[in-house]
């Protein structure tokens, strides 16, 4: 029996319909992908990322010529007949000069703040690199970009739906963390902190109420104060997770630095702690010296371990070591 050759349609004069997949060899080509496979398709004269093409969009590509592996075409078409390459009407470079991996980035959605921390929920169009995919929301396509690594890649697929926090600059949305609908994060660790939210001082020992987003690592997670997410870090060893779920309110004691808040305390509303062990003691506050004997009075925030607690004073925590053998508390 002679098997079916599902490149047959591709011949000198044919017409094939498919939707655009991706760019490759810097941008000169584009992949289709069509009934028969994935083939990679050369416009002549212009390079693919001048056609402004966009991922995902279905278009009429005439063959040429075809080698085996690439279509030669002088003309596309969109379904509606709008012409993309070819015919009367000229086809205009754009005039900010494309991604060689993804072309034209689509436009930013006109409900999203430029320049803000935001979230945004839709559904994956497809990946178009290792850290960048389009997403539909409400059916308008957004370039997300996870800046990540080459060598990680994001654990995606098209057609499942995720929660996208980032930030919108002029060209995509730049992520700093997405999860799917059951919570589970898809970037393994935060990449791009968030700006802190507003009312949280720098380089001060400060105590900030909040709702857990999303773990991004096993020390670090999203918290959300009043709508503007702040990477926490707790700085534990590999081998030490975080016990916190997305939804739940936790106090977050810590110092915000430029990258993200180190907390040396985590508590629930009921007191209980997350952090078993204070990491990073906080600065001592502000009328206690160093090295030298002194009576201070204070509200105990919270134990850290068998003998130590975290004491606030007058707003300031300070973290109290007993020396206790680890049989007392």
């Amino acid at each position: 029996m002679i098997e079916p050759n599902p490149l047959a349609g591709l011949f000198p004069g044919a017409t094939v319909t498919g939707v655009v997949g991706g760019f490759v060899d810097n941008g000169d080509d584009f992949t289709l992908n069509w009934s028969g496979g994935t083939t990679i398709v050369d416009p002549t004269p212009l390079e693919a990322d001048q056609l402004g093409l966009m991922i995902g969009e279905t278009v009429n590509v005439f063959v040429g010529e075809f080698d085996g592996l690439e279509i030669d075409t002088p003309s596309i078409t969109r379904p509606d007949g709008s012409v993309v390459l070819g015919g009367n009407q000229p086809v205009v470079p754009p005039e900010v000069p494309a991604d060689p991996l993804i072309g034209n980035p689509p436009a930013p959605q006109l409900d999203i703040p430029p320049m803000v921390a935001t979230t945004v929920t839709g559904t994956v169009i497809n990946l178009v690199d290792n850290d960048e995919f389009l997403l539909d929301i409400n059916g308008s396509p957004l370039l997300v970009d996870a800046n990540l690594p080459d060598s990680q890649f994001l654990q995606l697929v098209p057609g499942e739906v995720v929660n996208v926090a980032g930030v919108l600059d002029d060209e995509d949305f730049d992520t700093f963390s997405v999860t799917r609908v059951d919570g589970s994060p898809v970037i393994p660790t935060a990449v791009a902190p968030p700006p802190a939210p507003v009312g949280v001082p720098p380089m001060v020992a400060t105590t900030v109420t909040g709702t857990v987003i999303n773990l991004v690592d096993n020390d670090e997670f999203l918290l959300d104060i009043n709508g503007s997410p702040l990477l926490v870090d707790a700085n534990l060893p590999d081998s030490q997770f975080l016990q916190l779920v997305p939804g739940e309110v936790v106090n977050v004691a810590g110092v915000l630095d430029d990258q993200d808040f180190d907390t040396f305390s985590v508590t629930r509303v009921d007191g209980s702690p997350v952090i078993p062990t204070a990491v990073a003691p906080p600065p001592a506050p502000v009328g206690v010296p160093p090295m030298v004997a002194t009576t201070v009075t204070g509200t105990v925030i919270n134990l850290v371990d068998n003998d130590e607690f975290l004491l606030d004073i007058n707003g300031s925590p300070l973290l109290v070591d007993a020396n206790l053998p680890d049989s007392q508390f």
